[in-house]
């Protein structure tokens, strides 16, 4: 049996289109009950199930899949992160329709030159039958994506608003960056970077595991998940004047994409930086950050500035040489950057605060502004001490990092004596983009 079923396809858009959802409306206690929703479109509509059937009579017909081997690498690709980018992207070109005549045939060719990554196969060979099945997914997401709006399932409104927009755009923008690395002769092999992947998930799910509790006899390590709860937030805007929204850490990781955790010192933000590492690691495939399956990459910034300092270093260096370095795992090269451009990877930015030169501390706000700039789709987060009443605003592009000019006090807190006195509780404020590029 042709394992390229039109339930497999189905998934794909599915999944790409729960993620652009997450972006384009607020993350919700309804958010399961709209994902059941979209799935449900996928599996009864009659115009989208004849669309998806194409697809398997495209791959009965081709002559590269009438080995068995091939065809289980085409069902592993459209199972594949790089398979669910090009349909957020797809969705983009719905929600963004003036830049369909731009930014089609450019996604079209990633989406070909990705294909014939996983197949081993020369992109010219394959050009044709990727061509179609290309052409049959965008059919499919936009027809999915015109019921889900007429149904009241996705707010077309919100989508289209400046704010929502941007997270699209996002996605889009990265198209030719990777476009061109995948045309590089010297790209790295994918069955490498699998490889890569998997061992460096497995090392940081070990070295996040644990927390080791101060203590003046002994460093104990003990399990995360035995000592800490779920972090208290809250999402404050700039125009709040109360202490802000609390909102639930699962919730705010379903809808992360460009975030800033603002806390004072002991608040546990490093510990939620190395938290979120772990779950992303240890349930990969739980999908628990934007509906999508990432490996996090955490860059300790007081680290990241002496190596800098050091070896003028990039960011991506930087992840590449804390692989080798604290886990063990040296990476292939280009290993790090088709991760980062082919929806394999989030970042983490912890301790911006602790850079304690001002110079200093602004050129590496600069830096994030710019790896936000090459790196459009990569959700980020950056943790920093909260700073009240102050003027100095050292970030505000596409991702904040750096002092709040208007951070508001409230509970960011672990719940536990190990990490916060609990007659001290730790005082943050959280200022998210939450689910777009909103400047903060």
């Amino acid at each position: 049996m042709d394992p390229l079923t039109g339930g497999i396809v189905a998934g794909l858009i599915a999944n790409g289109i729960t993620e652009v959802a997450r972006c384009v409306t607020p993350v919700s206690a309804a958010q399961s009950r709209r994902e059941l929703a979209l799935e449900d479109i996928l599996r009864k509509d009659p115009s989208v199930a004849e669309i998806l059937q194409k697809a398997v009579v495209a791959v009965a017909k081709s002559v590269h899949f009438q080995d068995g081997r091939q065809t289980e690498k085409l069902r592993l690709f459209f199972l594949s992160p790089e398979a669910e980018a090009v349909v957020r992207q797809m969705c983009g070109l719905y929600f963004a329709p003036g830049m369909r005549s731009k930014s089609e045939g450019a996604i079209q060719q990633e989406f070909s030159l990705s294909l014939a990554l996983y197949l081993g196969l020369d992109e010219t060979t394959i050009r044709p039958t990727a061509s179609l099945l290309f052409e049959i997914l965008l059919e499919a997401c936009d027809r999915a994506l015109s019921v889900a709006v007429d149904k009241g399932i996705l707010a077309g409104h919100e989508a289209r608003s400046s704010v929502r927009h941007r997270a699209l755009l996002d996605e889009i923008a990265s198209i030719q960056k990777n476009v061109d690395f995948l045309l590089q002769p010297d790209r790295p092999k994918l069955e490498d970077i699998h490889q890569f992947e998997h061992k460096y998930r497995a090392q940081l799910a070990e070295r996040h595991g644990y927390i080791v509790p101060p203590h003046f006899d002994v460093a104990r390590k003990i399990p995360m998940k035995d000592i800490c709860v779920p972090p208290r937030l809250a999402l404050v805007t700039r125009n709040r004047s109360d202490q802000g929204e609390p909102v639930k850490f699962a919730t705010f990781l379903a809808g992360l994409y460009r975030a800033v955790v603002l806390a004072n010192p002991g608040g546990g933000k490093s510990t939620l930086a190395s938290r979120i590492c772990h779950d992303l690691a240890a349930d990969h495939r739980v999908r628990i950050l934007g509906g999508r399956q990432l490996t996090a990459a955490l860059i300790i910034l007081r680290d990241y500035g002496a190596a800098k300092k050091e070896h003028a270093c990039s960011f991506v260096q930087f992840i590449e040489l804390v692989a080798n370095s604290h886990y063990q795992i040296p990476p292939p090269k280009g290993a790090v950057e088709y991760m980062l451009l082919n929806g394999r990877l989030m970042v983490i930015f912890d301790g911006l605060d602790e850079l304690i030169d001002t110079r200093h501390r602004q050129e590496i706000s600069a830096d994030i502004e710019s790896f936000c700039n090459l790196y459009p789709s990569v959700p980020i987060l950056v943790t920093s001490r909260e700073v009240g009443g102050s003027s100095n605003k050292e970030s505000g592009g596409a991702a904040t990092a750096g002092r709040s000019t208007d951070a508001r006090p409230d509970s960011l807190g672990w719940q536990s004596s190990a990490l916060v006195n609990a007659t001290r509780p730790a005082v943050a404020a959280l200022r998210s983009r939450f689910a777009c590029g909103q400047n903060l």
